[in-house]
């Protein structure tokens, strides 16, 4: 699949929801740190164009002992499940098929619903790398082969009251 539907444009439009989502990443650190574990949040690394955005491949979101959490948050307003029956879509997005492979440890995902008040997780174990869908992506207009997940497969859970207390001033 050829690139070109990447440029200057698009990858601004990359480097606002970049800024937006280091919200939903210290938020889900504090959701980790709560299970027990001991989040390290890593730097996000923002190629300053796209045209070098190649050299720019972080090593995840945030680190725990047993591997790598990205985290994702989803502002639009047809992300606002709160369960799974309120998930819209037959699937959950886990990444473009081209990024399987990038990590070098487990990877875990947390999607955060439009409102952080809810979020879907997904764990290795859930992940198909043979259950590839090809789906049109509005933001940038192209079409994208991803990794999906059944529904049945991940988690869908809330934020904990007393997290989303600390980050009332944000969620408004």
């Amino acid at each position: 699949m050829s690139n070109q539907w990447i440029n200057s444009n698009t990858h601004k439009k990359f480097l606002a929801g970049l800024e937006l989502s280091k919200i939903a990443v210290w938020l889900a650190a504090q959701i980790l740190e709560d299970q027990g574990h001991s989040p390290k949040v890593n730097h996000t690394k923002a190629a300053p164009s796209h045209k070098v955005r190649g050299q720019y491949i972080d090593d995840g979101d945030i680190e725990i002992d047993d591997g790598i959490v990205e985290v994702k948050w989803f502002s639009g307003d047809k992300y606002s499940f709160t369960n799974r029956q309120s998930w819209r879509f037959p699937f959950v997005i886990v990444c473009p098929q081209k990024q399987l492979h990038y990590k070098s440890a487990p990877v875990q995902r947390l999607y955060f619903n439009n409102k952080l008040s809810h979020y879907i997780h997904t764990t290795p174990d859930a992940v198909n790398p043979n259950n590839i869908k090809e789906i049109f992506d509005t933001r940038y207009r192209v079409k994208n082969k991803v990794v999906v997940a059944k529904n049945d497969d991940v988690s869908f859970l809330p934020v904990p009251s007393h997290i989303i207390m600390r980050y009332k001033a944000v969620l408004g």
